[in-house]
């Protein structure tokens, strides 16, 4: 009787420090501009950026990739008058719901945003929503690599294994693999 009290003492602690723990969302400073880079690539080339496809202007709904990092340049052709490298820098917001953070273009108003919830959703830009499509969690990996996790539980991946220019970022079940990990 004494070991059962005892043995559901312990599993009550451990359930309550883990509800309690600190939320990794509190290690990435809000509102600070970053570029997200694929822990394929991190260290090794200039590679694996989230960026939207081209130079030009971008749209809701366009989906969001990877490709080389390039140096800035100003573009007089760029709708907003920035530079061409405005649809890669990120900024980290707090959510209505306070376990989570949104994502969205540091200097355009454009928010990282998943439209479904099957393995193999592409993930898009789009107008600012305050729907769990928008939500996320950041899980800290060690080496300054973070998975990434929709409101809905599953993680923002590569869509092959590769940081090649032009691979898609996906929605797919928890999986692990620098395929899956993020740097900011």
């Amino acid at each position: 009787m004494l070991k059962n009290r005892i043995f559901i003492l312990v599993v009550s602690l451990l359930l309550s420090s883990n509800l309690f723990a600190q939320n990794d969302n509190n290690l990435i400073p809000k509102e600070e501009t970053f570029f997200i880079q694929s822990a394929v690539s991190f260290g090794r080339n200039n590679s694996g950026f989230w960026d939207l496809p081209g130079e030009k202007d971008f749209a809701i709904g366009d989906q969001i990739s990877v490709w080389a990092h390039k140096p800035e340049k100003k573009d007089p052709r760029h709708r907003f008058g920035l530079t061409n490298g405005a649809d890669r820098k990120y900024k980290i917001y707090s959510s209505k719901n306070s376990e989570y953070v949104r994502i969205r273009l540091a200097e355009i108003k454009g928010f990282v945003d998943v439209v479904g919830s099957k393995n193999g959703t592409n993930i898009q830009m789009y107008g600012e929503n305050n729907k769990s499509s928008q939500n996320f969690r950041f899980k800290y990996m060690n080496n300054g690599k973070f998975k990434i996790y929709n409101e809905n539980g599953k993680i923002l991946k590569l869509e092959k294994k590769t940081s090649a220019n032009g691979t898609k970022i996906v929605l797919w079940n928890d999986w692990n693999g620098p395929h899956t990990e993020w740097v900011l």
